[in-house]
């Protein structure tokens, strides 16, 4: 899980940085970007290494930011502190309000169809977005956990682009896929095994964390 939220944190820091230049080139403005991050903490647990305060944009914002991340990272490292006592439990999702409660699917996912697939994926985002509407094809509202080499595009249809990893990868392979990268997001992949083969009820069970 946190390797795989490494690779999330590198991609999406790329497009910050990206969006930062873009706006100083376009507008002439100044612009800097502030991101707390965690480096690999080199063991092959893949736990991770201290916080850093990373900063890029404009050089003269830039300059001025950097005189203060020694401050930023104490402050951030005191609102850890706080945050982790007061809840007793290792947050899954630092600085969130709380993890969402997931509807777990009806049956064993390699024996669900197509077609289950692909209504439940997007119930399994509404749930864990909190949103009324998955938001398709908005990469502002993409989830972390999305795998990056599938579109965030109505699952209804593939909409991969024509190669050999389409043709090595089923559709289906790739909804499942993604319901499994978002309970191994979450740490609750193990609730994936176990599940009844055939439908037990016409409704999902929920799972709170």
């Amino acid at each position: 899980v946190k390797l795989e939220r490494q690779k999330q944190q590198k991609r999406l820091l790329r497009k910050l940085q990206a969006c930062a230049q873009e706006y100083c080139l376009r507008l002439g403005e100044e612009c800097a970007v502030v991101a707390s991050v965690r480096s690999s903490g080199g063991g092959s647990s893949g736990d991770l290494g201290p916080r850093e305060v990373q900063v890029f944009g404009s050089k003269s914002f830039e300059e001025i930011l950097r005189r203060h991340t020694n401050e930023m990272q104490v402050v951030l490292d005191e609102k850890e502190k706080e945050s982790s006592s007061s809840s007793g439990l290792d947050a899954v999702l630092p600085g969130s309000q709380g993890v969402p409660v997931l509807p777990l699917p009806p049956r064993d996912l390699e024996a669900m169809n197509g077609n289950e697939l692909k209504s439940y994926v997007p119930l399994l985002l509404r749930h864990c977005m909190g949103r009324s509407r998955p938001m398709w094809g908005m990469d502002e509202h993409r989830p972390v956990w999305w795998p990056p080499e599938i579109p965030f595009q109505n699952v209804r249809m593939d909409t991969r682009d024509p190669g050999p990893q389409r043709e090595k990868q089923t559709w289906s392979s790739c909804l499942r896929q993604m319901v499994r990268a978002c309970f191994l997001f979450f740490g609750c992949d193990a609730l994936l095994q176990g599940l009844p083969k055939s439908h037990n009820s016409s409704q999902c069970n929920m799972v709170v964390f």
